[in-house]
């Protein structure tokens, strides 16, 4: 059985990006039940490329920042390896695209706005791997449909698919295959952030 875990994280980057943060994975009733937790708060300076990276060679330089929280938790159905959740995510923003790296005329203002996106998502995974955070042998997967709008407390109806699998393989006894997959999409008005 996985132990539960909590951690607590902070970083930084060159470009003036940092983050502080913790969360909780609690492992309950003996692996029937499985909950997520975590919230934090982030200062994001990043170059923006636009949509399928259609501005190419000069993208736009952006502040965000950001408070974060998500709660999951996952029931195990009956004896089996699959796992049906629900969860809640909110990403509340406030941003600024600075408008001269792309325009380089003086007097232009940067662009300043607040986000916030909040949904409710539906799972299924399934995990058999051997182990949770070492794994040398086992499949994980998981299906993930989620609603994003003013219902949940967000600024913008619009819905993310993701599905994705991680499968482990031993070989010998110093090596282990990993090999992953995973596509995601949005649907509707979402925010720059929320695209993959």
């Amino acid at each position: 059985m996985p132990p539960s875990v909590s951690v607590v994280a902070a970083g930084g980057t060159e470009k003036g990006t940092w983050f502080v943060g913790g969360g909780h994975l609690g492992i309950w009733r003996e692996d029937t039940i499985r909950y997520t937790g975590g919230a934090g708060y982030a200062d994001v300076v990043m170059d923006y490329y636009g949509f399928n990276g259609g501005l190419g060679k000069h993208p736009v330089r952006f502040e965000s920042t950001a408070f974060g929280l998500m709660q999951e938790l996952q029931f195990r159905l009956g004896e089996s390896h699959f796992f049906a959740g629900i969860s809640y995510r909110l990403v509340d923003t406030q941003n600024k695209f600075d408008l001269g790296s792309v325009l380089p005329i003086p007097g232009i203002p940067a662009l300043k706005f607040d986000s916030r996106s909040a949904g409710v998502s539906l799972s299924l995974n399934y995990d058999d791997r051997d182990n949770m955070f070492t794994p040398s042998d086992g499949l994980y997967a998981e299906l993930k449909l989620g609603n994003y709008g003013s219902a949940w407390g967000g600024d913008d109806n619009f819905n993310k698919y993701r599905l994705y699998a991680k499968y482990y393989q031993r070989l010998s006894d110093d090596w282990v295959m990993g090999l992953r997959g995973d596509t995601e999409g949005v649907d509707g008005d979402a925010p720059f952030y929320e695209y993959p």
